[in-house]
């Protein structure tokens, strides 16, 4: 015997909710981008007047160090290929 089809009504009991939370969820981001729209956006603060912060390390460039096995070395032995170096 064959299962009875289903009616209608149950498929409109599962979209019409889906649909009312897909609309709430669209309505309610919509609302946040507009509000944030008139907001000046976030800078980074930088040190406080009158603080003494060194500049920040350029990182990067080259270097010439000795191996593990006790041999120099330098960045050309690592050119093309990615590199950690650490103490």
């Amino acid at each position: 015997m064959a299962a009875p089809p289903k009616s209608k009504r149950s498929l409109t009991r599962a979209v019409l909710p889906a649909l009312a939370a897909a609309g709430l969820a669209g309505l309610g981001t919509l609302l946040v981008v507009t509000h944030q729209q008139g907001r000046v956006p976030f800078v980074e603060p930088g040190p406080p007047a009158g603080c003494v912060i060194p500049p920040p390390a350029n990182i990067g460039g080259a270097f010439d160090l000795i191996d593990s096995a006790g041999e120099p070395t330098n960045q050309t032995r690592f050119a093309g290929a990615p590199a950690l170096v650490y103490f």
